[in-house]
């Protein structure tokens, strides 16, 4: 059974077209010519034909569809030479009618939908349960999206793309699970690497030769003159040595004058003097001054080394993956010129000072540590050139380890989907199975119904129904023969000449409409006679008269309650009609029954060359009085003017009071004043001229206001006529 139609976008239906839903068996769709009742048949023959119209099928089991329209009357009666036979099950096989029967009846009780039910809810759920899940991943997705969306390209086009990634790792990847803090590391560096270069390795400071400079013992000895000279107990009992060394340079200035008692001495001081501070003194003094000239020159070598080191910092200050500890190399920096500065100072008092022992602080250990500074660098220099000969490798292997982490945070989730899905797939395919087997049943069964068809189909009985048809109603100048070509059907006069090109237009149409009945319950070949379908009846009434509209009506209504008890292989029907009096004919039902469980109403409209579909909850379609009524009711409740309700209500007017007669109308205008006497002058005046006639009032403005003024005076005109009754009995009706 079809459960909704959908046509769009053809004929007078535009792109948002109309839906033409919760279909029943019995449907009646009532419209004037051209508003697209043919259209909506042809969608339902041949809905393929449509690519913006579509047929939503019950369960998606589609049904023969036979459309009784122009189309079928120009294919199957007018345009062919001979009419195509309608097979149908003979009488004379009591026997096998049954059997066919017993197996339709088998094959109803086959297509029971509960299993069909059980399993779309299965799948539902299945869908239900993969949507949970991809959901979840997608949700992990957006939360580590900011930190490795890099690794994530080629799964974000949809949430069924991810989840299939994520299928694919938990069952392939084999990475060690790392912590996020260092994945997210490794991601800024890896990930970032677009414009990534090697570095060279920083070179550590040197400093040999500077240990046997700092380490000499010179500094912790006097440097002092001989001792086997008379004047040398003196000076080593007064430890004066230094200051006896300074004053000889004030010996020859002096005029031959001690420099230092200021009293006249012998010349043989001096002498003594110089050989206390013999060759022996000279050596110690120009060692220590050469060890101060060696320290300068190797520290300031060392120094340079060390500046060296801040030419590296604008290289490394915008790589995150290399973190060069400057802190720690300024630090040292300035230590190591302090220890430096205080070395010099302190070799040059001694060199002024020979006797004084000093003690020099050696730099290495600083300078061992601003290496140790260098050699971390160097690995991370090291460890970065690495990553950049192998940068492929490198993000393979970040990208799985961070896969790994993400298929460790849906984990859980993951073995409660795959759990369901298996328990579902499992439930679905055992479901499945049991529907294969009922449908190769219903094939069995269906071949064996074909087998006992061929045995007993013929095309006589149709042809024996319809002629005795034909002559009951009084079309006994023509009838069908069986043509020449077997399986085929002539129309003939009696006297046996060819009798389809003579007809009338009446006679055409009925005959057609009498081939369509049975074939609906037949078929034009000789398989699948009893098949199930859906019959559309588009306009099978035209111009024919009240006692063919009677029987094509009766016999529509036949078919109806056929299909209402179930007693039917029709299981669906639709009638489209212009014709209110035949729409209100078939329609008709003895208990009144309006249930839209089994019936719909639905009324086609056109506006400005736009069709568009109304459904009712009963049947709308009354007499054409009602109908005024009907209109009359609408525009006073509506604020929408209806530009024709002058004439409605003239109508209306002309309709009532011409069958009650002798209305002095001249008196009952003088009832009213001023414009509502003008308005009711308009409505009366018309009903005595007749409809055939135009007055200048039709051309007023038409708007709201007077579309209401016009209302209230029609409504007076029955109060002041007397007839108020039948005015509200109309206007209360639904």
């Amino acid at each position: 059974m079809i459960n909704k139609i959908s046509v769009k976008n053809i004929a007078c239906f535009c792109d948002e077209g109309v839906q033409i839903d919760e279909l029943s068996k019995i449907n009646f769709l009532y419209g004037a010519n051209a508003t697209g009742k043919t259209t909506i048949s042809n969608v339902i023959n041949n809905p393929e034909n449509y690519t913006n119209s579509n047929i939503e099928w019950e369960n998606e089991e589609s049904l023969k569809t036979l459309v009784y329209n122009d189309d079928f009357l120009e294919e199957n009666i007018f345009e062919p030479d001979q009419i195509k036979g309608v097979f149908t099950l003979g009488e004379e096989s009591t026997e096998k009618r049954q059997k066919i029967e017993d197996k339709n009846q088998k094959i109803d009780e086959l297509r029971d939908n509960n299993l069909k039910d059980t399993l779309g809810d299965k799948k539902d759920e299945r869908n239900k349960n993969a949507k949970i899940f991809n959901d979840k991943c997608w949700k992990l997705k957006n939360k580590y999206d900011e930190y490795f969306k890099q690794a994530f390209l080629g799964s974000l086009g949809s949430k069924e793309q991810f989840k299939q990634k994520i299928l694919e790792e938990i069952n392939t990847n084999n990475s060690e699970l790392e912590e996020l803090e260092d994945l997210k590391e490794e991601a800024k560096t890896i990930f970032n690497s677009g414009d990534m270069k090697k570095y060279d390795k920083i070179p550590t400071i040197e400093f040999n030769g500077l240990h046997d400079i700092e380490d000499s013992s010179i500094y912790s000895k006097k440097i002092i003159g001989k001792d086997d000279i008379d004047i040398a107990n003196m000076i080593k009992e007064l430890d004066n040595s230094d200051w006896v060394r300074e004053g000889i340079n004030y010996y020859e200035q002096n005029n031959g004058y001690c420099p230092f008692c200021q009293q006249e001495v012998n010349y043989d001081l001096k002498d003594k003097l110089e050989d206390y501070f013999d060759e022996s003194f000279k050596k110690k003094i120009e060692e220590l001054s050469e060890r101060l000239k060696g320290y300068k020159s190797k520290v300031a070598d060392i120094n340079s080394q060390v500046s060296s080191l801040y030419n590296n910092e604008e290289k490394f200050i915008e790589h995150n993956s290399i973190d060069f500890e400057w802190d720690t190399v300024k630090e040292k920096k300035s230590l190591i010129d302090e220890i430096i500065s205080n070395n010099i100072d302190r070799i040059k008092n001694k060199l002024d000072n020979p006797t004084k022992i000093i003690e020099i602080k050696s730099i290495i250990p600083e300078i061992k540590k601003v290496n140790e500074v260098i050699k971390e660098t160097n690995e991370q220099i090291e460890s970065h050139n690495q990553i950049v000969d192998n940068l492929d490798k490198e993000k393979e292997k970040l990208e799985n380890k961070i896969w790994k982490f993400i298929i460790s945070e849906i984990e859980q989730d993951y073995n409660q989907y795959k759990e369901k899905k298996d328990n579902l797939s499992k439930a679905i395919k055992n479901i499945s199975n049991k529907l294969q087997e009922k449908n190769e049943n219903i094939e069995e069964l269906s071949e064996d119904i074909t087998e006992l068809e061929n045995k007993i189909i013929s095309v006589n009985p149709t042809k024996k129904k319809i002629n005795n048809l034909l002559d009951s109603w009084g079309f006994s100048n023509f009838k069908l023969e069986e043509s020449q070509k077997k399986g085929f059907y002539k129309i003939v006069r009696h006297n046996g000449e060819k009798a389809k090109k003579t007809l009338s237009e009446g006679e055409k149409t009925f005959i057609s409409f009498l081939y369509f009945y049975f074939l609906i319950k037949g078929s034009i070949n000789e398989n699948r006679i009893t098949n199930d379908r859906v019959v559309v009846f588009d306009d099978p009434i035209s111009s024919l008269d009240s006692n063919v509209l009677f029987i094509v009506s009766n016999l529509i209504r036949n078919l109806i309650k056929e299909i209402r008890n179930n007693d039917s292989n029709i299981k669906q029907i639709f009638v489209f009609t212009h014709n209110i009096h035949f729409h209100k004919e078939v329609s008709y039902t003895s208990n009144h029954s309006n249930n839209h469980k089994d019936t719909t109403f639905q009324i086609l409209r056109k506006e400005e060359d736009i069709s568009t579909i109304r459904e009712y909850d009963k049947n709308p379609i009354k007499t054409t009085y009602e109908l005024l009524w009907k209109e009359v009711k609408e525009a006073k409740n509506s604020e929408c003017v209806n530009v024709t309700i002058q004439n409605t209500l003239r109508r209306i007017i002309e309709y009532y009071f011409k069958i009650l007669g002798d209305i002095k109308y001249q008196e009952l205008i003088e009832e009213f004043e001023g414009e509502e006497k003008r308005i009711c002058d308009s409505l009366i005046s018309w009903v005595n001229e007749g409809s055939h006639t135009i007055n200048n009032d039709l051309h007023i403005d038409t708007s709201y206001q007077v579309q209401d003024k016009y209302i209230k005076v029609f409504k007076k005109i029955f109060k002041k006529s007397g007839h108020p009754e039948h005015y509200n009995m109309m206007i209360g009706q639904e």
